[in-house]
């Protein structure tokens, strides 16, 4: 329900405070419209979203991706009328995230459950493609305490994060193609990004309201990147109060940033 409705709030522009608010009810005109968006992303979606609540173990998350991707996803799987699909489907997981992910024993530590689980979905990967299957795996998780240390805050070389920032930072680096960091330096009180002095805000409209304000600078940080070029940075629109991003061109950032 709340991942329907936050979609919604990234397609209709209107906040979740709206859609739940008993003081101020939704009209008749805004309820329509938003069933008929959740109808139409019924159809679209279908039966293709399987969401799991259950805490698991890093083991049994490969299994129950292994049973769906061998149920949903081979060309031999079979659809709701029990015939054959004929054709493969790319299987796309989302672990969220990794540290809520259950230790397979009593006793062990934070990080050991974190190299479990980037070992399964490792294994998951590779039993994938010598399967001849398509398979793109998400880990979200976040960044450790040494990004507000001083030593970062006041050294601008230092700003960026890398890999060290990782909880879990040895096995997530080993295991992942590509390790992204989404980073708001703004809400670390920063007055400019990195030695290369970028704005931490911007002047922007609110997608709710409609009015100008100032936000915060959202960074999407690439430090590893396996198959390319590695170190690149977008930054992005922040349009979190319909939780959503939109990337922004190196002109933008100049022309709508806020002077320090």
């Amino acid at each position: 329900m709340h991942q329907m409705t936050r979609s919604a709030s990234t397609g209709k522009k209107m906040s979740l405070t709206k859609m739940y608010s008993l003081d101020d009810p939704l009209s008749n005109e805004e309820t329509e419209t938003l069933f008929n968006y959740f109808d139409e992303m019924a159809r679209r979606v279908g039966d293709n979203f399987l969401f799991v609540e259950t805490m698991c173990t890093a083991k049994q998350i490969r299994r129950t991706a292994m049973k769906v991707y061998q149920e949903k996803c081979k060309g031999k799987a079979i659809d709701e009328n029990g015939e054959l699909t004929g054709e493969d489907k790319t299987l796309y997981l989302e672990v969220d995230h990794a540290l809520l992910v259950l230790p397979s024993k009593e006793g062990i530590s934070e990080k050991q459950k974190v190299d479990e689980l980037m070992l399964e979905m490792l294994k998951f990967k590779k039993d994938i493609s010598a399967d001849e299957g398509k398979m793109f795996c998400i880990i979200l998780s976040q960044m450790n305490r040494e990004i507000r240390s001083e030593k970062r805050m006041t050294n601008a070389d230092l700003h960026r994060p890398d890999t060290s920032c990782l909880f879990g930072a040895s096995s997530i680096e080993f295991a992942c193609d590509y390790i992204i960091f989404a980073h708001i330096p703004g809400r670390l009180g920063l007055k400019f990004y990195t030695e290369d002095k970028l704005p931490v805000s911007y002047y922007g409209r609110n997608q709710i309201t409609g009015e100008e304000e100032i936000k915060y600078i959202c960074y999407f940080e690439l430090v590893k990147n396996r198959s390319g070029k590695p170190d690149q940075r977008f930054p992005l629109y922040n349009n979190l109060e319909v939780f959503s991003f939109e990337e922004m061109s190196i002109k933008s950032l100049k022309a709508k940033a806020v002077k320090v």
